[in-house]
């Protein structure tokens, strides 16, 4: 369903696809992301990058047991939900280009999995918690965290 003009209304119909292990999305002038999407529970990867999202529910929280990566660049989200801590197999996760996004939620420092964090071109006061900074495996890419980095030489 890429690269299509379709309106929100649209995403309606998809509703009854709950056994979708990957839904991509993106490039379709979509401004939400229906709450019924909390359904699909098998989803290991959901893609809604390029469209004019405003907001993420936090209902989606429940995409918890299978979720290993989602792409929400390139949209207008000020705010990622605490429910998105509880998606413990969360590997990868594209914030990338959304200009109100300010900070992330610190429920996320509980995901064990997460490996990358994509925040290039994000709020440019964009303020990472100290628990998510401190992350033993995740990588951020598009920020500077305090502290990480190059070590100095004795």
């Amino acid at each position: 369903m890429c690269r299509n003009h379709l309106k929100n209304d649209s995403l309606q119909l998809l509703l009854g696809f709950t056994k979708l292990e990957e839904l991509c999305l993106h490039h379709c002038k979509f401004t939400v992301i229906p709450p019924e999407f909390s359904e699909f529970r098998e989803l290991v990867k959901f893609t809604i990058a390029n469209n004019a999202v405003k907001t993420f529910p936090g209902s989606l929280g429940y995409w918890s047991r299978k979720i290993e990566e989602i792409h929400l660049s390139n949209n207008d989200i000020g705010e990622i939900p605490m429910s998105l801590g509880a998606c413990w197999r969360l590997k990868a996760f594209h914030l990338r280009g959304n200009p109100r996004l300010a900070t992330l939620p610190k429920s996320l420092a509980e995901i064990r999995n997460l490996q990358m964090v994509d925040l290039k071109d994000v709020n440019p006061e964009f303020a990472l918690p100290k628990e998510l900074a401190n992350h033993p495996r995740c990588r951020w890419v598009g920020i500077k965290i305090k502290g990480k980095g190059k070590k100095k030489k004795k």
